[in-house]
């Protein structure tokens, strides 16, 4: 053998090994590239064939497929394969259920499947055990025209699994959309699942929950958490909670809250209570003097101001009157005229008798 019969010897063996050692690898087509380049041999028809056969039943990355399709084009790698050869690779994938990667060779090669409806059928059972979303499930029926079928007790144990696992609510959507199965899942852990989305105020989360499931919202869960949401003051969660729900938290629930504000001079929140969600307690004239008999020390304006624009009842004149010595023994003249403007009222001359005792 000459020199150069051997140094071509020496570089087929070296694209040998390439191919060996990367096996259908993104890179494997790159290094092959860069030493024809520099020695301007290419690799044999045979070497040629086993790289196109490795790339088609690896089916690595995006990048990979299109390196491998611009380097078959370049080569005419795809000449040196048959239409069976490809079939069976085809064939191969549905197998071992990998349906998905049958797209990527047909990406690569171009040649269109010759489907056999009952080993598709297999195919998309296999795949759904191995974990194949229903996505690629979805694509793979537009791609075959063949419908899946697969059977229900798989579909249930699917969900019974995702569900357990916390996936997103659009993965059980997914295998409901492509299996028309309705999931039947265990209600203790349902409503569980609704009680920590509407916790979360995760509104998205529960309104897919429910189109999955096609179930009702558990109203005791819900009223549970209208009765957090009160007892803690956060009202604003219970506008939220309201829509996506569309139950209504109860009037009682409201109202004794609204009471309990009252009673803990907590007038503010009373009055958002009756402002976002028109809770109003007719109170007779007796439990309002009550409330305003309540205060103690020189009262406070603003409490005042609220209690009269809660109940639209004033402060008896005595009450006030009290109020008025109050501030004079504190000497709070101050606040004096503004009582007087809040009120109505003026201090009495028995009341304003006692600046002279100080």
């Amino acid at each position: 053998m000459t020199d150069e019969g051997t140094q071509k010897g020496n570089i087929q063996r070296r694209y040998e090994a390439i191919i060996d050692q990367e096996h259908g690898r993104d890179t494997c087509i790159s290094k092959l590239e860069g030493l024809v380049q520099l020695t301007g041999i290419r690799p044999s028809d045979e070497l040629l064939r086993k790289i196109y056969l490795i790339g088609l039943e690896e089916n690595s990355t995006v990048v990979g497929r299109a390196k491998l399709k611009n380097f078959s084009k370049k080569y005419g790698l795809s000449e040196l394969v048959t239409e069976g050869e490809i079939q069976g690779i085809y064939g191969r994938f549905l197998d071992e259920g990998d349906i998905h990667y049958v797209e990527y060779a047909v990406e690569v090669s171009g040649v269109t499947p010759v489907f056999n409806e009952e080993q598709v059928r297999n195919a998309y059972i296999k795949a759904f055990q191995k974990g194949v979303c229903a996505s690629i499930i979805s694509s793979f029926q537009k791609f075959s025209g063949v419908k899946p079928k697969i059977p229900e007790h798989l579909v249930q144990e699917k969900y019974v699994e995702y569900f357990s696992r916390e996936y997103p609510m659009s993965f059980l959507k997914d295998i409901k959309d492509v299996t028309g199965v309705v999931p039947v899942l265990d209600p203790a852990k349902v409503r569980e699942r609704f009680r920590t989305l509407l916790e979360r105020e995760d509104i998205r989360g529960v309104r897919e929950l429910k189109n999955v499931l096609d179930v009702d919202f558990p109203e005791e869960v819900v009223s549970d958490l209208y009765a957090s949401m009160v007892e803690n003051g956060h009202f604003g969660s219970l506008d939220r909670l309201e829509k996506a729900t569309r139950i209504s938290p109860k009037r009682e629930l409201l109202e004794n809250r609204y009471r309990a504000f009252l009673d803990e001079h907590d007038f503010g929140r009373a009055i958002m209570l009756k402002r976002d969600f028109g809770v109003c307690l007719n109170l007779d004239d007796s439990e309002v003097q009550a409330i305003y008999k309540s205060f103690s020390g020189p009262p406070s304006m603003y409490e005042i101001k609220d209690v009269i624009e809660l109940t639209r009842v004033s402060p008896e004149e005595d009450i006030v009157q009290g109020w008025y010595a109050s501030l004079i023994g504190s000497g709070s003249f101050d606040r004096l005229s503004e009582l007087r403007d809040l009120t109505g009222i003026k201090p009495s001359e028995e009341t304003l008798g006692s600046l002279g005792e100080l």
